[in-house]
């Protein structure tokens, strides 16, 4: 290869990188109200639009401010949706579309858990244990007499023990599972919690 044509390959490259290198990737708007798209990383800046649920923005890389949003400690991403450019919460926001709920169950005693199958093989599940408030998302898998949870993203207030990486439910029978937790934040736990949860008749709205 010449040095002119090595040097107009070299200069393609560079300029292909320099393209790519603010394109973000796809996330999906999750809350069934829609998300806000704020021109600025607040929540009393100007609103430009509320963006469906199941909607696509593509995340600017680089580009994060934490901040907070009803409550909620998080990331402010700079995204564009259509033809606009604003700032989305990142709690707001996961890697795929909100899909079909394919089975729910529920235990509401003097603690709280929700916990939500999709078709996609994803779950959440939502809890208030050992004031350990907030709501965990990962991947479910079955096995003979039991669903294993593998969480990769967690949204906790209260509490820091959200430490919980996998989590079992032993299937009791038809319509309940039974399962047993532990909270620990590093410095001392707390459980086990142990109960029942039971299939809900109606559709979750969660």
């Amino acid at each position: 290869m010449s040095a002119r044509a090595l040097l107009v390959a070299v200069s393609i490259m560079f300029a292909c990188i320099a393209c790519s290198s603010g394109k973000g990737n796809l996330l999906y708007v999750q809350t069934k109200g829609g998300a806000e798209l704020r021109q600025t990383a607040a929540t009393n800046a100007v609103l430009l639009a509320v963006v469906p649920q199941n909607s696509a923005v593509e995340v600017k890389k680089g580009e994060a401010v934490p901040g907070m949003s009803g409550g909620r400690n998080g990331q402010w991403l700079h995204v564009i949706y259509k033809d606009l450019e604003g700032w989305m919460f990142d709690k707001d926001l996961a890697e795929d579309p909100v899909t079909a709920l394919k089975a729910s169950w529920l235990c509401e005693s003097d603690q709280y858990l929700l916990l939500n199958f999709y078709e996609n093989g994803k779950f959440m599940m939502k809890v208030n244990l050992c004031q350990g408030i907030g709501t965990v998302y990962g991947k479910y898998s079955e096995e003979t007499g039991r669903y294993l949870l593998a969480i990769d993203r967690r949204d906790f207030t209260g509490f820091a023990g959200a430490n919980i990486t996998e989590v079992a439910f032993v299937k009791a029978t038809a319509e309940t599972l039974r399962f047993s937790m532990t909270q620990t934040n590093g410095f001392f736990s707390c459980g086990p919690w142990e109960g029942a949860i039971y299939r809900r008749t109606r559709a979750a709205t969660e």
